[in-house]
């Protein structure tokens, strides 16, 4: 699973599904992401690209400023073009 949110509205909700997921051992492709700030548009961008490979459903946290990040529209892009499954929390 991939996990896709707006960084500054709802990383610590990612970091609770996080702590969740880690519990129940299922399988989650993104450990704490690295601030984005700290890194340029395409490292960030291969970044999601590695992270996404191997999985088979993406995890959307909805804020009403999420689609406000090029960052998750991207993953949501990528999401419908493998094909995962997309889980609207």
């Amino acid at each position: 699973m991939f996990l896709s949110f707006k960084y500054d509205c709802s990383h610590e909700d990612a970091d609770r599904i996080r702590e969740l997921i880690n519990k129940s051992k299922a399988y989650l492709a993104t450990e704490k992401e690295p601030i984005r700030s700290s890194f340029d548009r395409d490292s960030i961008l291969k970044w999601i690209d590695k992270k996404m490979s191997d999985t088979f459903a993406t995890l959307l946290i909805y804020h009403p400023s999420v689609f406000e990040s090029e960052f998750v529209e991207y993953e949501i892009r990528s999401s419908q073009n493998r094909k995962n499954v997309l889980v609207v929390l």
